[in-house]
């Protein structure tokens, strides 16, 4: 097909649509998939093949880790949002919402200890049962450490309170 009142018709939705739609090779041709079907064609192609999706992503990393690397790095400066938003999504499945949600029902404090301020670079942590992965609140450094070292559970808080009382 030809390029017709500056239009092409897409070869895929078969809807006529404007030059810019289309990659410039096709645009010059008159004809072929628009980006948008081309676009929706690569979802579903990567979506049906992740391990192919997967491994070339890594032969791309293996080829460049330093370039690879000092991109990643600078992505993740650069958008430190999106980062907290990817972890704790990926660790936790919370979304970032869910996260803000919680520390606003905590009055933007450790749930253990109250402090206000987590310091000005560092958020706070997700608190949840490592058996269960049911989230328990927010907490500062100072008390997730704690927690975690003390076995994540009652009993090792109760030995650390007799241990205290005793001294």
């Amino acid at each position: 097909m030809a390029i017709v009142d500056g239009k092409i018709r897409c070869s895929t939705c078969k809807e006529f649509k404007v030059l810019d739609e289309y990659q410039p090779a096709i645009a010059r041709n008159g004809c072929g998939s628009c980006r948008q079907c081309k676009y929706e064609s690569k979802r579903r192609w990567e979506q049906a093949n992740p391990e192919k999706v997967n491994a070339a992503a890594k032969r791309r990393r293996d080829a460049r880790p330093d370039q690879y690397r000092a991109a990643a790095a600078k992505w993740r400066r650069e958008n430190p949002e999106k980062v907290h938003a990817n972890n704790i999504r990926n660790y936790y499945g919370i979304e970032a919402d869910e996260y803000h949600r919680r520390l606003d029902e905590q009055g933007r404090r450790c749930a253990c200890c109250g402090v206000d301020s987590n310091g000005e670079r560092r958020r706070f942590y997700v608190d949840h049962c490592h058996e269960t992965g049911r989230i328990r609140g927010l907490l500062c450094h100072k008390c997730n450490s704690g927690i975690g070292a003390l076995g994540d559970n009652v009993e090792g808080l109760k030995k650390a309170l007799a241990y205290l009382e005793r001294s």
